[in-house]
């Protein structure tokens, strides 16, 4: 009797023995499966995984003006390691691009993109969150445009727009929230239990339908060759356009930089310029100034602000604020010219625009939240010199009113002048009257 049960415990204690063998095998399949992912089912397309690598090793990269930036961006906050989330993230359009982590004075990414709107600078604060990687502060760059329900960047992620409206501000949108299925549920808990809370499948970019990619041996032997081939090669990549473009994205030495032909992305996230257009003269963006106060992007007919538009955007302040961010507003400057030939040549067919910062001010005032810069560069003391062109200030010029944070947090002058106490809260009643002192010649000529 005392054999048949010993033998009984002995067959018995084979599967736990096999599962004991499983079990490591199993972990070591789905952490190749997740880590090396060749196929970009977890860490995003291989291009933008090459790209935002490098920007994590504190790499500046080049092909700057051929990448998909918010699919970069996005990547960049998914992939940043915790201990590496800045406490400060500027959020906007190129005209933020040059507040660089030296001018901050604090450790910063800036998220701005080309042609951003208000669901580009939306959508970044919501991938943040989403990610459970919110940083302490966040500067957003005011352009007069997020006043504007009409302008929409082709390449702002609509989809994601909706799940945010849906998600963080509680509107009734398109966006159906996934309903998980019980294994994912399962899952999901067993990764937040492991990780008391620090992630899930959500934050780690796991799907109901890549779920169990992350089990599958035959996508773990692709990612055993994908590695082995890879492994001993410098991290670069190599993309052509739609435009037949071939395009290199690497690391760019400080030498390199120095006489770049292309545009490079910096590791915290805003632009180099050519060389070229680096060291064109006042008189080169002068030149680029006049043509563009002839189109003043995207202020054509903008003759008022959309009071739909200025709900929205304090909707999300407050989100913002419910999160325990910090709010700062920087207003980047426009070009002497620019600013001047507008207000004195089309102020009626823009009287939207000049709306804008009082409002903003006013805003901001009774929220608490400070003002950094201001529209009209005569303010800020600027002249042509510290532009690029009629819409970009350069990153000395930003110098000559901002000079960052203090350990406080406290918003410091610049070199020449305090941004903030230089423009204090301007009234409706003073924009009201500049336009009444504005001569009726020209004035009339800018509603021709």
């Amino acid at each position: 009797m005392k054999k048949k049960l010993f033998r009984a415990l002995r067959l018995a204690a084979v599967p736990f023995k096999l599962l004991l063998l499983l079990v490591p095998l199993v972990g070591l399949m789905v952490y190749v499966n997740y880590t090396v992912d060749c196929s970009g089912l977890y860490q995003g397309d291989l291009t933008n995984r090459t790209i935002v690598e490098l920007l994590l090793q504190g790499e500046n990269v080049s092909g700057f003006s051929q990448m998909d930036q918010r699919a970069v961006m996005e990547l960049y906050i998914q992939l940043l390691p915790d201990e590496q989330v800045p406490e400060t993230v500027a959020l906007g359009s190129s005209r933020v691009m040059q507040l660089t982590t030296d001018m901050a004075g604090t450790t910063l990414y800036n998220c701005g993109v080309t042609g951003g709107d208000y669901r580009d600078m939306m959508n970044a604060f919501y991938l943040w969150d989403k990610y459970g990687k919110l940083p302490d502060r966040v500067v957003l760059g005011i352009d007069p445009w997020l006043f504007r329900s009409d302008v929409k960047d082709k390449r702002s992620n609509a989809a994601l727009f909706e799940e945010m409206l849906s998600v963080a501000l509680g509107h009734s949108t398109s966006y159906q929230a996934p309903q998980p299925s019980r294994l994912y549920r399962l899952c999901d808990a067993a990764v937040q239990k492991a990780t008391k809370g620090q992630a899930s499948l959500t934050t780690l970019n796991v799907t109901d339908e890549t779920l169990l990619a992350l089990f599958e041996p035959a996508y773990f032997q692709g990612n055993v060759q994908h590695y082995r081939k890879t492994r001993n090669q410098a991290i670069m990549a190599e993309a052509v356009t739609e435009d037949g473009i071939h395009v290199v994205y690497r690391a760019v030495t400080p030498a390199q930089m120095r006489t770049n032909t292309d545009e490079v992305k910096c590791a915290d996230g805003t632009v180099w310029y050519s060389q070229e257009f680096r060291e064109a003269s006042a008189d080169a963006a002068l030149q680029v100034a006049l043509t563009q106060a002839g189109t003043f992007l995207y202020m054509e007919g903008y003759t008022e602000l959309e009071t739909a538009q200025c709900t929205l955007f304090e909707e999300f302040i407050e989100y913002v604020q419910s999160r325990g961010v910090e709010v700062v507003f920087f207003l980047a400057p426009y070009h002497p010219f620019l600013y001047e030939y507008v207000t004195l040549y089309s102020y009626d067919d823009h009287a939207g625009f000049f709306e804008v910062e009082p409002y903003v001010r006013t805003y901001a005032a009774k929220k608490g939240i400070p003002v950094v810069g201001s529209y009209d560069p005569r303010l800020l003391g600027l002249k042509d010199e510290d532009f690029f062109d009629g819409l970009h200030v350069r990153a000395e010029g930003i110098a000559k009113y901002f000079g960052g944070f203090d350990a406080a947090g406290g918003i410091l002058p610049g070199t020449e002048y305090d941004g903030v106490a230089l423009c204090p809260l301007v009234a409706e009643e003073d924009a009201e009257t500049d336009a009444a002192n504005a001569p009726a010649d020209t004035q009339s000529a800018g509603r021709g």
